[in-house]
C-alpha cells in the first residue's frame, strides 16, 4: 500500500509516499480502507519529536490519529462490523507508528463508530480528536441543561465542538472569540464576547520582584527592546533601567494591565480592583547569592 511515511524527526521534508506493507488485523480489530485523514496540530508535534519523551514511538512512523473510511476487512471476534461499514474514529495506539496517512489501517473496534449519514467521508475525519475533547472536557464538569458554559477560543476546532454539545445539552453558552468570529459563534448557538488583548490573571508582570518594582525605571519606547519575551506584546510597560526587567507604566493598573482591557461582560472596570499574589519561589535572573530566591508575583482580580 502506499503511505506518507515519517523516516526521522524533522519538518515536512522528512515526510515522503512510500510503499508500505499492509497492517496486520488483529483480534478485535478491522482493516480500514481510508478515505479520509484528519491532520491535527499533535501529528506535527509528533514529526518533531515532541511526544518522543511520552510515548513509544518506532521509525520510520506513519502519522494520522483521525480516520474515516471503510471496513476492508475484520479480525477474530468482530461481530460489530462487516466488511462494506462506513467507520470513522480516533485510532491512536498505545505504540505510535501505523497511522491514518495511508491507504489502509487497522484499528480496534472500541476506538471506531459508524459514520454518520449526514457527514461526508471528509467531515467525519475532521470530528473525532477535537470533537473527543470537548466532549470529555464537557462531561467532566458535568455541564447540565440551564447551566452557563464558558467556552474560550470558541470558534476553533475543539471549541466550536464544545459550544454545540453544550447547546445541544441545553446549557447556555458564552464563546470567547475574536470580532471576524463572531457571527459563526452566533450560527453555533453561542453568545460571543471579544477576546481581551489584555487579562488581570496570568498577567507578564509575573517576574517583577519586590527590588526591582522599588528601582527607578525608564520607558521602553520599542517593545522590542524588553529582553522578557512576555513584555514584548505587553503594551503600557516599562523596563527597569537596572534590572533590565519590566514593570507597568504610569495609570496602569498594580499588574501593568489598564482598566480598560477588564471585559465589559465581567463587570464594569470601577467596580475591579487588582492585586498581586505570591504564586511560588522562582529564580531570578538578577546577580544574586546562590541559592536565594524570588518570589513570583501572579495577577488577580478581586471585586471591591
Amino acid at each position: 500500500m502506499k503511505a506518507i511515511v515519517l523516516n526521522q524527526y524533522g519538518g515536512p521534508e522528512q515526510l515522503s509516499v512510500t510503499e508500505h506493507p499492509e497492517p496486520k488485523v488483529a483480534p478485535g480489530e478491522v482493516l480500514i480502507r481510508v478515505k479520509a485523514a484528519g491532520v491535527n496540530p499533535v501529528d506535527w508535534k509528533l514529526a518533531t519529536g515532541g511526544l518522543d519523551a511520552l510515548m513509544e514511538t518506532h521509525l520510520p512512523l506513519i502519522p494520522g490519529w483521525d480516520v474515516s473510511g471503510v471496513v476492508e476487512a475484520v479480525g477474530l471476534d468482530v461481530e460489530e462490523y462487516a466488511p462494506g461499514d462506513e467507520v470513522f474514529g480516533y485510532i491512536r495506539k498505545d505504540t505510535v507508528q501505523l497511522g491514518a496517512y495511508a491507504e489502509y489501517v487497522a484499528a480496534n473496534v472500541r476506538l471506531i463508530a459508524p459514520k454518520p449519514a449526514a457527514l461526508d467521508r471528509a467531515q467525519a475525519a475532521g470530528v473525532p480528536l477535537a470533537g473527543l475533547t470537548a466532549y470529555q472536557a464537557l462531561r467532566r464538569v458535568g455541564v447540565t441543561s440551564g447551566e452557563t458554559v464558558l467556552v474560550h477560543a470558541a470558534a476553533g476546532g475543539v471549541g466550536a465542538f464544545g459550544v454545540q454539545i453544550a447547546k445541544a445539552w441545553g446549557a447556555r453558552v458564552i464563546g470567547t472569540a475574536s470580532e471576524r468570529n463572531h457571527e459563526f459563534l452566533r450560527e453555533l448557538g453561542a453568545e460571543p464576547v471579544a477576546t481581551a488583548t489584555a487579562w488581570p490573571i496570568g498577567c507578564a508582570n509575573s517576574h517583577r520582584t519586590a527590588s526591582t518594582r522599588r528601582s527607578t525605571s525608564s520607558a521602553v519606547t520599542s517593545p522590542s527592546r524588553c529582553r522578557r519575551p512576555s513584555c514584548r506584546t505587553s503594551p503600557g510597560w516599562r523596563r527597569s533601567s537596572t534590572t533590565d526587567r519590566c514593570r507597568p507604566a504610569a495609570g496602569s493598573c498594580g499588574c501593568g494591565r489598564a482598566r480598560t482591557t477588564w471585559p465589559t461582560w465581567a463587570g464594569s472596570p470601577t467596580r475591579a480592583s487588582f492585586a498581586c499574589t505570591s504564586t511560588g519561589p522562582i529564580r531570578s535572573r538578577t546577580p544574586r547569592r546562590r541559592g536565594r530566591r524570588a518570589s513570583r508575583p501572579a495577577c488577580a482580580a478581586s471585586s471591591s
